[in-house]
């Protein structure tokens, strides 16, 4: 027998507000409909019906259901007839030592405690989602889809604002280098312009010594000239 089968038959579960995140009877996807799928529509089970009782297993015009999962996140049904398949053996062998007193098998309280224990099973699903009073399981899915648009939409605004934040950041980064490039080169043009002031100054001052002093200048020549060639 499975472990949370076990839990339920010594304790069974407290009020619907003691239901928790991830059981079914805490679920807003958690309906109701005929066990032969005669009836299409999937009913809402109400807060107070949500306790193991005969509103798990009659529609509210009084044909027999079992519980219902409007995503098939989980096949109640046929978990509710393996757990009733084996409350009866284990209530045959307890009626023949004479030992139980309670529902008959075929009875709409006996049927009930199977999909008690069906729906307050404890799971790990992706789809379940908070029941709210008063809302069909198709309403439940319909907020649920609306949420996680707003959830995608949110995320998306994150993820954009990350984008234009990395796109800023970049280009301050190359608005800073084409800074530091102009700055240099800048500094590179002073440079030749002063350099070329001076020599234009020297070639000037040459001309002026020449104009005036023809044979100092000719001995300076001759003596570089000497210099140049040992």
């Amino acid at each position: 027998m499975e472990e949370w089968l076990v839990k339920w038959l010594k304790a069974p579960p407290g009020p619907p507000d003691q239901f928790g995140r991830g059981q079914c009877a805490a679920c807003g996807l958690l309906g109701r409909r005929t066990a032969g799928l005669a009836n299409p529509i999937l009913e809402e089970i109400h807060q107070s019906e949500r306790m193991p009782g005969t509103g798990l297993v009659r529609l509210s015009n009084g044909e027999p259901a079992t519980p219902w999962c409007l995503v098939a996140a989980a096949d109640l049904p046929a978990e509710v007839r393996a757990v009733a398949l084996f409350m009866e053996s284990r209530i045959a062998e307890k009626r023949a030592q004479g030992l139980y007193h309670g529902p008959e098998p075929g009875t709409p309280e006996w049927a009930a405690a199977p999909a008690g224990m069906v729906i307050t099973k404890q799971r790990e699903l992706a789809d379940w989602f908070p029941y709210y009073e008063f809302l069909s399981p198709a309403e439940h899915r319909e907020m649920r889809q609306m949420l996680r648009l707003e959830e995608d939409r949110k995320a998306l605004q994150t993820r954009l604002a990350d984008m234009e934040l990395r796109q800023r950041e970049h280009y301050e980064s190359l608005r800073s280098q084409a800074e530091g490039i102009a700055e240099r080169r800048e500094r590179v043009t002073f440079g030749a312009f002063l350099v070329i002031g001076i020599v234009g100054v020297a070639l000037g001052l040459a001309a002026i010594a020449a104009t005036l002093y023809p044979d100092l200048m000719r001995d300076l020549i001759l003596a570089l000239t000497e210099r140049l060639s040992q």
